[in-house]
Formats: C-alpha cells, sequence, structure tokens
C-alpha cells in the first residue's frame, strides 16, 4: 500500500463504515489514487441516487477546489444523506484523508475522518 491511501486499512477496519464503498462520477475528476475494488464509475443520475452502503465522492484540493465542481454546486441534492470527501494535494498528488460526511441543509458535517499517518 502507497502513502496515499494508508487510510484504506483503518478504514477497512472501523465497525460501522468499513464495508461501504464508493462512487465517482465519470470524467469530472483530476487522477486520484483509489483502490480500484472499493469504487464504481457512474453517470449523473446514478451519483445522486442515494445507495445502502455506497457514497458519493467528491475530492478536495489542497487549493480550494473541488470536484465534481457541479455536484458541488448542488450539494442540497444530498441532503439527509453520507458522501465521502478526499483531500488531495494537487502538486505532490498526494492523498492525506478520507472524510465520511453527512449533509444537512447547504454544508457537509464530518461524521468520521480517516488520515494517512506518515512515519
Amino acid at each position: 500500500m502507497n502513502v496515499n491511501t494508508q487510510w484504506v486499512k483503518e478504514f477497512l477496519a472501523h465497525k460501522e463504515y468499513g464495508h461501504f464503498t464508493f462512487k465517482k462520477l465519470n470524467n469530472a475528476y483530476p487522477f486520484f489514487d483509489f483502490p480500484k475494488d472499493l469504487i464504481k464509475t457512474v453517470d449523473e443520475e446514478d451519483f445522486i441516487k442515494q445507495e445502502k452502503n455506497v457514497l458519493p465522492v467528491f475530492l478536495a484540493t489542497s487549493i480550494g477546489g473541488t470536484f465534481p465542481y457541479k455536484m458541488e454546486e448542488n450539494i442540497k441534492l444530498f441532503r439527509g444523506q453520507l458522501v465521502a470527501v478526499l483531500n488531495k494535494n494537487l502538486l505532490s498528488g498526494g492523498m492525506y484523508e478520507l472524510s465520511i460526511c453527512k449533509v444537512k441543509y447547504n454544508s457537509k458535517y464530518v461524521q468520521k475522518s480517516f488520515v494517512n499517518r506518515i512515519p
């Protein structure tokens, strides 16, 4: 496991969230390192659709950008749902945190974070 995905071991061992998988919107992100068996690529309709134990992924960057842009602008579509937010450094390409967030109103509130720990 490389340094960008150290969080995976902690995530998979978590009692409440470790069985979740993820979905990303097709053609809407810069490259990010993510275990292929935990994520699927979907169209916009499936990205918005609520699925049990499958979380839509948002990618937040160190310079303030969020992908996919269109979904971040329409976060209210996910009200009451859990979403995943991956925090990535665009310069180094490093991914340093996965947060599971609950969407309330037009904001996201972190429920649990899984952070890369650099030895």
